[in-house]
């Protein structure tokens, strides 16, 4: 098996969820490498973790999480297709126990976080992408962080990372397919 190759989960339509092995397409760049490049534009990470999660939103109906979603594990092309890659893997090879579903939709939070921030809030840390700050023990909103951040997404960020997010509580991937 090449140093290139990894394990790639793939739903399709109705039928169950495929696992195979898949070389890494060249074509797809991780998004932890185009933050630390500067080439994810504030206009698309909203569009980009919507895809991600309407992906884990169909792993986790059939009782599959992620377990460790970082900027690394999740690919995208030039023409905005989204992959994601090392389901349940990336997160034995930590060490980690197996996820749970609700741990995914704070690491899609914090993916949205790092897109519109270029910082990493996440549960585990990301080699390519900088820790974003805390004050107090909590993330700093995004807002804080980065001036131009759209309320909304702000709004969404705060719900989804912190307990005591204000309003009505992200709690599912399908919620983010929407938010």
């Amino acid at each position: 098996i090449s140093p290139q190759a990894h394990v790639d989960y793939r739903v399709f339509g109705a039928v169950p969820l495929e696992i195979y092995l898949q070389a890494r397409d060249p074509k797809f760049l991780e998004l932890g490498k185009s933050f630390a490049d500067k080439q994810w534009e504030t206009t698309t990470p909203d569009g980009i973790t919507a895809e991600a999660a309407s992906a884990l939103a169909t792993a986790h109906a059939v009782g599959y999480a992620h377990g460790r979603l970082t900027p690394e594990s999740v690919l995208i092309d030039i023409s905005g297709t989204v992959r994601i890659i090392g389901f349940a893997v990336d997160a034995a090879l930590a060490g980690l126990p197996p996820g749970p579903i609700d741990g995914d939709v704070t690491d899609l939070g914090a993916l949205l976080y790092a897109g519109l921030t270029g910082r990493w809030p996440g549960r585990t840390p990301s080699p390519r992408v900088p820790t974003a700050p805390f004050e107090g023990g909590r993330v700093l909103r995004a807002r804080q962080v980065r001036a131009g951040v759209p309320t909304p997404l702000d709004a969404v960020c705060d719900q989804v990372l912190t307990s005591e997010g204000r309003g009505s509580h992200t709690r599912t991937a399908y919620d983010l397919t929407t938010a």
